[in-house]
């Protein structure tokens, strides 16, 4: 059940809760969420929210479906609907969400906004059910070369640093960094640390191009990615607690 918090449910998604046990047609590429499901969900939607500054109060959870192109993870859309009062100081971003194939594992929002091609951690089928978004060949496949910068485990906290390639641009092949964080052997986040393709997957293959640091007796897990060839790196810092992930405000580049 969603903690005493969770915020309302549009009318859309109480209604495709009702048609949950409906046959769904063979064209249907996404399905109704569950009731458990849309708990799940409406609860990593406050969670991503609050960590960026704005209370549930403000919005509904609107446009929930679940795509049927993945069953070990699973991938749901949701929508962030702004009630009247605050559609001018509200964020209004569509949400994709993962739920991992771990026992327990909860949902998170793992990107948002309107364009979802570029993230290739998720396959292209996926973005096509959620989002009717067809992903051009070479853009969104799912499968772009990955590298592990960094990984550590300190006490009941794991943390993976992952690049994954992106597209050609140019000259210049860009990528997405994650950093996977596990409590008791359970993922309990995959965060992207900056924008999707913000990084160069060049720079990226150097030695010592990103590490990891974990104090688990306050929960804290940090990352440092490198940006550019003069060895700046970006720092990025989260609050691991029992009610889940929470990112800090990053600092600027330090050498």
């Amino acid at each position: 059940m969603p903690k005493a918090r969770s915020t309302r449910i549009g009318a859309s998604v109480v209604a495709a809760c009702a048609l949950a046990a409906v046959a769904a047609s063979p064209a249907a590429a996404a399905r109704p969420a569950t009731q458990a499901e849309i708990d799940g969900i409406v609860e990593a939607v406050n969670d991503y929210t609050s960590a960026r500054g704005y209370t549930d109060s403000r919005y509904v959870v609107d446009g929930i479906s679940v795509s049927t192109a993945s069953t070990s993870p699973l991938y749901a859309a949701a929508k962030v609907d702004p009630l009247p009062r605050f559609r001018r100081t509200t964020p209004d971003p569509e949400l994709l969400l993962r739920k991992p194939a771990t026992a327990g594992a909860p949902w998170r929002v793992i990107d948002a906004g309107d364009r979802f091609c570029s993230d290739r951690r998720v396959p292209a089928a996926v973005i096509r059910d959620l989002f009717s978004q067809i992903c051009a060949s070479g853009g969104n496949t799912g499968g772009g070369l990955t590298k592990t910068l960094a990984s550590k485990r300190v006490g009941p906290l794991r943390a993976v640093l992952s690049a994954t390639q992106g597209p050609r641009r140019g000259k210049t092949v860009p990528a997405s960094v994650y950093l996977t964080i596990y409590r008791n052997g359970v993922e309990i986040g995959q965060p992207r640390l900056g924008a999707t393709n913000s990084f160069v997957w060049s720079q990226l293959r150097r030695s010592r191009s990103g590490f990891v640091d974990i104090n688990p007796s306050v929960g804290y897990v940090g990352a440092q990615v490198l940006r550019n060839p003069v060895s700046l790196y970006r720092a990025y810092q989260f609050k691991v607690t029992s009610g889940g992930l929470w990112q800090q405000v990053p600092s600027s580049a330090t050498p």
